[in-house]
Order: structure tokens, then sequence, then C-alpha cells
């Protein structure tokens, strides 16, 4: 294997599936250090959309379940998650990685490679009444990051108004920040 070139292992690995690429880690060192590059995710990622292959539905119930296509038919197995399945809740997908949820854990998870990392949580404001929590997710291309948003609404004091505060989480920075809402500023607003 040595006298080939790494480009052209590059590009055989590039056409192999995910689940092939995780054993193929194992082969040596130098392919491993070319399949966890982040250039070589993103090539790979654009090559399994490109050829149509790879191809994953998730079905969520009170579990999580990946089906895979292969030509007529489809094989289901159920998603060992790295939270509680109590409670979990799917806030979205994209690019093969998803956002899942239950009250006190968020997790990006790649259901393929079953990398996972989870998102801190940052505490709910002083609320009488039990907050509402929605949860947004997505991927900014400008900065080549997943991106966590978080609106809380709740009441500061009996029937005395309500609340609003957006926050949102960066993969790359590990970190929320309060959202600029454009015209606003920050966004944490009462209304009474």
């Amino acid at each position: 294997m040595a006298a080939l070139p790494t480009e052209m292992i590059t590009e055989i690995l590039l056409r192999l599936p995910v689940k092939s690429l995780i054993r193929f880690k194992c082969v040596c060192k130098f392919w491993n250090s070319i399949i966890k590059t982040p250039n070589f995710i993103k090539l790979h990622f654009n090559q399994s959309l490109i050829s149509n292959s790879d191809r994953h539905l998730l079905l969520y119930d009170e579990s999580i379940h990946s089906a895979e296509l292969n030509d007529n038919h489809l094989s289901f197995s159920e998603l060992q998650l790295p939270l509680s399945t109590q409670g979990v809740q799917v806030f979205g997908s994209c690019n093969g990685i998803i956002c899942i949820a239950n009250k006190t854990e968020i997790v990006l998870l790649n259901p393929l490679t079953k990398s996972h990392s989870k998102v801190p949580i940052t505490p709910d404001p002083n609320s009488v009444k039990p907050p509402v929590r929605l949860f947004g997710f997505g991927y900014d291309s400008k900065s080549d990051d997943y991106k966590v948003l978080k609106l809380v609404q709740w009441c500061p004091r009996d029937d005395m108004g309500i609340c609003v505060e957006v926050e949102l989480y960066s993969r790359n920075n590990n970190t929320w920040k309060s959202a600029q809402v454009n015209g606003i500023g920050s966004m944490s607003v009462c209304c009474c």
C-alpha cells in the first residue's frame, strides 16, 4: 500500500460506505489519519450526496430507529442514544447530524458513526410557572458550524407579563450566546 499515492488511497476511501470506513480506520495509522480529517469527512459527505449512497431514514416514536435503504430493501435498527430516552425529542437534522434532547440533556449525534457531542445546558430563568423551551437546529455554511437555537418563554411574577430569551449555541466554540436580532440587539424581552 505504501507504493500507492495518497491521492489515490483517498479517492478509493471516498467511495466506501461509512460503516466500512469506520472498520478501515483500524487498518493502519495512515488510513485512520486520512479518514478522520475534517476535509475528508466533507468530501465523503459530498460524494455520498452525488452517488446517492448511504441513504438512511430516521423514524421517531418512543425511540429512534434508522432505516437503511438498499435497492428495494429496508433494514431497521434502533439507535443506541447517548442519553436517557425518556421524553426524548428530535429538534432537527442536518448533513447527517441530528439534534436530540430530553429534559436534562441536548446531544448532537451522527447516527452512522455513533459519534456525539453534548451541548452544555444553560439554566432557565426563575419563573413562577415552568418555562416553555423551543429549540431549532441547523448548519451555518459561512462559519462551517452547527448551531442550536434556544427560545425560552417565562413568567417573572404571577400573571405580570411574559419574558422571552433567545440564545444561540455554536458547536465550534462550545458556547451559548444571547442571539442578536436585527433592530433589537440582544434578545431578552419582557412584556407586562
